[in-house]
């Protein structure tokens, strides 16, 4: 029974003076575990690549896709805007016409002339603006920041257009209303 006991306390002992020299570490890296952590940050440097050239792919179409939109935009609103101008050119045709045809009766169209030479000068200036915004749209779309290039055109020019269609179809019904007044006068 003694040596059972002496066997268990060497055993016991033993087993407790090799746990702290286990527990102990070395003060250099293994080398295992160095070429561990550069091989795990190489992959995952080739996921980060990969998704920001995913990224870049996605911002070019989303630039192309915006720049094929504007263009769509610009060509909606130039058929609109042409097609307004070609409305009012032959308004104040038939307003000239008008014109011609009660001068020859006798009627004083003074008024209405100077109300139509006004229009038709309205009408110049919003052909020559609308063919400044087409030039100015190429210069747009290539530029660094097409969005707020667009936003220029849109805003500045665009409506600028649209506000000088405007003020030419309101100087051509002052024409109309001249026209209207010196018949009831004459009558």
């Amino acid at each position: 029974m003694n040596k059972k006991i002496i066997a268990l306390l060497v055993l016991v002992s033993f087993s407790l003076l090799s746990a702290p020299v286990m527990a102990h570490e070395t003060s250099t890296p293994h080398p295992h575990a160095t070429s561990t952590r550069a091989t795990s940050t190489k992959p995952r440097e080739n996921v980060q690549n990969k998704i920001q050239e995913k990224r870049e792919e996605v911002r070019a179409k989303l630039s192309a896709a915006r720049i094929r939109n504007i263009r769509n935009y610009f060509k909606t609103m130039g058929r609109r805007i042409e097609a307004a101008i070609e409305r009012l050119e032959k308004l104040a045709e038939r307003i000239e016409s008008r014109i011609e045809k009660m001068e020859e009766r006798g009627v004083d169209v003074a008024k209405a002339k100077t109300e139509l030479a006004e229009a038709e000068v309205k009408i110049t200036e919003a052909k020559t603006a609308f063919a400044d915004a087409k030039a100015k749209l190429e210069a747009a779309l290539s530029s660094e920041t097409p969005k707020e290039s667009f936003k220029q055109v849109r805003e500045g020019l665009v409506k600028g257009v649209v506000e000088k269609i405007k003020a030419a179809h309101q100087a051509l019904v002052e024409a109309i209303r001249a026209l209207k007044a010196a018949e009831g006068s004459s009558n």
